[in-house]
């Protein structure tokens, strides 16, 4: 239906009038173009962002991080004679393959979360007080891990102490 038939239906007294005119589709555009799609028009404005940076903040307040737990004095004697048996075998050459569970701070919140790492204990520097292990066998490459954040070692050395 065109402008002038639709003008024509607006001024009768046709008593169903605006109920032929709801189920008209809308008029084409001078030039004939087609419409632009919702979704075509929603990605116009999809760069503005009045807030800049909001999601990613939303994303950070909602991730989650653990606290450090406690050692208790008993775990913590275990924990010293554990490190005293490696400081032992490392000064004499040794590698042994050490298994540490330890607590990663969060750089960006309170907290952090606990970690896994298993490798050839390379040496322990006592002056940063870290394990150094070497990421794998003949590696260059090197992981450090603060004492202060250790929580637990497990070797086959430590069998006669676990008892």
């Amino acid at each position: 239906m065109n402008s002038d038939e639709l003008l024509s239906l607006l001024v009768s007294d046709d008593p169903y009038k605006y109920d032929r005119i709801l189920t008209l589709s809308p008029p084409l555009p001078p030039g004939g173009r087609r419409p632009m799609s919702l979704r075509d028009r929603a990605a116009q404005f999809a760069p503005f962002a009045a807030l800049s940076g909001y999601d990613e903040m939303i994303t950070e307040a909602a991730r989650r991080v653990s606290q450090k737990p406690s050692l208790s004095p008993e775990q913590q004697d275990l924990l010293d004679r554990k490190l005293a048996l490696l400081t032992e075998r490392a000064e004499s050459g040794e590698e042994p393959t050490v298994t540490v569970r330890f607590f990663e701070p969060d750089p960006l919140k309170d907290g952090g979360q606990i970690l896994t790492f298993s490798g050839s204990l390379r040496r322990i520097d006592s002056f940063h007080r870290c394990l150094i292990f070497r990421d794998g066998p003949k590696s260059a490459c090197e992981r450090e891990i603060p004492l202060s954040q250790i929580l637990d070692m497990q070797s086959g050395l430590f069998f006669d102490l676990e008892d």
